[in-house]
């Protein structure tokens, strides 16, 4: 007899990243489905706190501990009864242990990916030998899928692309928060966001290209502030860079922005522009556009799909700094409002996509 998921995390619990996120959103999406239970999660990195694990769910604290603790609790996984009737291996670096896993069990394996990890051969040769005990893969965006199948042979069909979900009842418009609006100085003035880590390794939010835009729109909307939120080691850099292209006083840098803060964050905001080079897929614009904020992506990467082709919201060419300029002064003109088409993105969405995904793993056919 088989029964329930062995779900290999990451992090899920104690993380403030997308794809921390994206495994809760997973797991509560399991946990809708009963016919899944139980669901047994062994994450390498251990809860913080920052977000209460489910009741419903047996989470293995301990394997987070160490990477000896990981592989002791993957262990002990392979050798309870009953068997796991599947594997969920959610990061491409835990791959070996998802394929050991299924060795050991015989169940299916179905490998979640994101975004750069997964558009070039993966870095670990382990990892590189376990792909092929992968049965089904399950992708965050069509861009992503399209990249992996591009240097693994991966056939298209054996893909559930299955994207981000929207908690639409966690955001929406309202009015800017009086303290936050005096924080950063936007009182009477207009603002552009951007949200993202700024981490030097992976200049690709767009952060860069935004501010060379930004002396063009000043001059065009002169009391329109540039919002650019969250932290990481490049911020001093990006500071520096403000203030040599004469635009630091326009700029506030916001610095960490607590989870408890994000939905006035973009209540903030009167356009959400993200110019990137190598999203996945772009979470940010549906908390933005979840919140009426008009969103302007990039067309060269997984982004465009957040703005489902620009069906509901602006693209543009990230190294095109006119079409950035242009996009982005039509975006401040807009009337603030939630787009109809992002419900395409709602929870209930997420679960009909993951069960699907999940069903094609388990029957052994192609998604």
């Amino acid at each position: 007899m088989r029964s329930g998921v062995l779900y290999l995390a990451t992090d899920a619990y104690g993380g403030r990243g997308g794809i921390a996120l994206y495994n809760r959103d997973v797991i509560d999406a399991m946990l809708r489905l009963p016919d899944l239970a139980p669901l047994k999660v062994i994450p390498r990195i251990a809860g913080n706190g920052a977000h209460a694990v489910p009741a419903e769910i047996d989470w293995r604290e301990q394997a987070g501990k160490s990477s000896s603790h990981f592989v002791a609790e993957c262990a002990r996984a392979a050798l309870q009864r009953p068997k796991p009737a599947l594997i969920y291996c959610a990061h491409v670096n835990l791959l070996p242990f998802a394929a050991a896993l299924k060795l050991a069990t015989g169940a299916p394996l179905l490998l979640a990916i994101y975004g750069v990890e997964a558009w070039e051969p993966f870095r670990r040769t382990s990892s590189r030998r376990a792909l092929a005990a992968v049965d089904h893969l399950l992708s965050i965006s069509r861009y992503t899928a399209d990249e992996f199948c591009k240097w693994s042979g991966w056939q298209p069909e054996n893909v559930s692309i299955v994207p981000n979900a929207i908690r639409l009842e966690d955001f929406g418009p309202g009015p800017r928060h009086p303290d936050l609006e005096r924080r950063y100085g936007l009182e009477g003035r207009k603002a552009v966001l951007l949200f993202g880590r700024m981490d030097s390794s992976e200049r690709r939010k767009g952060f860069d290209e935004l501010l060379e835009a930004w002396p063009a729109i000043r001059d065009q909307r002169p009391a329109t502030r540039l919002l650019l939120a969250g932290d990481g080691g490049d911020i001093h850099r990006l500071q520096a860079k403000a203030k040599d292209l004469g635009i630091a006083e326009e700029v506030v840098f916001t610095g960490f922005i607590p989870e408890s803060e994000k939905a006035d964050l973009y209540r903030l905001a009167d356009a959400y522009v993200m110019p990137s080079t190598q999203e996945g897929f772009g979470f940010v614009h549906l908390e933005a556009m979840a919140s009426g904020v008009p969103a302007v992506a990039s067309k060269r990467d997984g982004a465009r799909e957040a703005v489902r082709d620009g069906l509901i919201g602006a693209l543009v060419d990230p190294f095109d700094r006119d079409e950035i300029i242009r996009e982005t002064l039509k975006a401040l003109d807009r009337p603030k409002s939630v787009p109809a088409g992002l419900a395409y993105f709602a929870f209930d969405g997420f679960v009909e996509r993951l069960e699907a995904c999940v069903r094609q793993t388990l029957s052994g056919r192609a998604g």
